[in-house]
């Protein structure tokens, strides 16, 4: 079971005898959860190193491939230029006309591996699993790679890589089963299923360790729980 620390770990009463006068770090460093913040303290001052941009927009993020986030980023990323180059060499289309983000031509996905209720039906089973790695344009594209890195390290690194692998994957698929039911004659891609799986995963671990979380708790499930509906 995760502990979770309160802001104010360390902090001791101005009636206790022998307290420190100076400061205590730990208020810097838990109120950032970007990483570590270096403080430093002269007299009654007390300077704090604020995280860079990149911390506050990916927090925890990780640039190696012992994360599956990482590695994921970098694979939807070549899987997109892999689908616009054969859309080009197959179809004559590097983007389409028809969509203004920059998509392929739309019958590429079908021969990529999109998710099409049919040929799932024939045997091709694979196509519940391709679709994750495939998205529909540059927009599409670039917005699932942004939540992803948003959210992922975060989930990654309180869950486990193991733990976050089996909910990405289990989700992704099994939007895909569902998009089967609702949308059985539409070819479907992306990797939403599968980000809307760890929103659900987070909540689900929020539910799981709600006594040790801060007042804010029940306003962080909510949170949650709103955007999943």
């Amino acid at each position: 079971m995760t502990k979770v620390h309160t802001l104010f770990n360390g902090e001791c009463s101005s009636q206790q005898q022998g307290c420190s006068s100076q400061p205590q770090n730990s208020l810097a460093t838990n109120a950032f959860p970007w990483g570590n913040t270096n403080t430093s303290t002269s007299g009654s001052k007390q300077n704090i190193q604020l995280p860079s941009i990149a911390e506050i927009m990916f927090p925890s993020y990780k640039v190696s491939c012992k994360s599956f986030i990482f590695c994921m980023l970098i694979i939807l990323s070549v899987t997109f230029v892999i689908t616009e180059v054969i859309s080009k060499l197959k179809y004559g289309v590097l983007f389409s006309k028809s969509d203004p983000f920059l998509g392929p031509d739309p019958d590429v996905f079908l021969f990529m591996g999109g998710k099409y209720t049919p040929k799932i039906v024939q045997g091709e089973i694979w196509r519940l699993f391709v679709p994750i790695l495939l998205h529909a344009n540059v927009l599409h594209l670039l917005s699932n790679l942004f939540f992803q890195a948003h959210v992922g390290f975060v989930y990654e690194a309180q869950w486990g890589i193991l733990t976050l692998v089996v909910v990405y994957l289990s989700s992704g698929i099994g939007g895909n089963l569902l998009s089967c039911l609702t949308s059985p004659t539409s070819v479907s891609v992306g990797a939403s299923g599968a980000l809307l799986g760890l929103l659900g995963g987070q909540m689900a671990f929020l539910i799981a360790n709600f006594q040790y979380l801060p007042d804010v708790g029940m306003v962080c499930i909510l949170f949650y729980f709103s955007l999943i509906i």
